[in-house]
């Protein structure tokens, strides 16, 4: 395992969303022991995997919907400039 293993660090950020380990394994469907061990290392079934991205997404979700800039980001790329006609 990685230090910084992108499944892992979904999982840490599911339980600080969920507000702890009982929550999220009430969500996903597992032990307290399973939980533990994918954040020791275990792989992660692919099953609850896609469940931990959807409680981040969800949560980044809602945090964009709560945006209150006058002016919000735009997810689209801005128009490249245009050359002056020179070749």
């Amino acid at each position: 395992m990685k230090l910084n293993d992108p499944a892992r660090e979904a999982v840490k950020r599911a339980l600080a969303i969920c507000g702890g380990a009982r929550l999220l394994c009430a969500r996903l469907g597992v032990s307290a022991t399973r939980l533990q061990a994918w954040l020791d290392g275990e792989e992660i079934p692919r099953a609850q995997l896609l469940k931990i991205i959807e409680v981040v997404l969800a949560d980044y979700d809602a945090w964009r919907a709560q945006d209150r800039r006058s002016e919000p980001r735009a997810r689209t790329r801005p128009p490249t400039r245009q050359t002056a006609g020179v070749l």
